[in-house]
């Protein structure tokens, strides 16, 4: 099923995307270059390709995306807690969605965390966590 879901993900990027499996089963998908707004429609895309799947080979499966873009100086580890934070957020609100850092930020502020200062200029390269929900 994860190579399935892989599969899915890599055909419905660019080429020139990576996806790459990032534990038990959370992918991480690298849009270069990608502006949010399309890095989202893309993964979009993959999370429908994904649902629409035939059932033998999803076994159920859906996806949960969080999609943030890399700032300027910014570690791995930072873009990997913010895309796993986003990720998570789209998986609490019924998974088969994709959820991008300013939805995120909005989500959270509404609970009442404190916003991380994010804001849209600095987001301008795609990245993305994916983690499929299971059946």
């Amino acid at each position: 099923m994860l190579r399935v879901v892989a599969s899915t993900l890599r055909n419905t990027l660019r080429g020139g995307d990576l996806v790459a499996r990032y534990g038990g089963d959370e992918f991480v998908a690298v849009l270069p270059g990608a502006p949010l707004s399309a890095a989202e429609a893309a993964l979009n895309r993959a999370v429908r390709a994904v649902a629409n799947l035939p059932m033998d080979l999803s076994r159920g499966v859906t996806l949960s995306v969080g999609v943030v873009a890399v700032r300027p100086n910014e570690t791995p580890a930072s873009v990997l807690a913010r895309a796993d934070a986003a990720m998570y957020l789209a998986k609490r609100s019924g998974g088969n969605s994709v959820i991008t850092e300013p939805q995120a930020a909005v989500s959270t502020n509404q609970t009442g965390d404190e916003d991380d200062g994010a804001r849209e200029e600095d987001l301008a390269t795609g990245r993305t966590w994916v983690l499929p929900d299971g059946p």
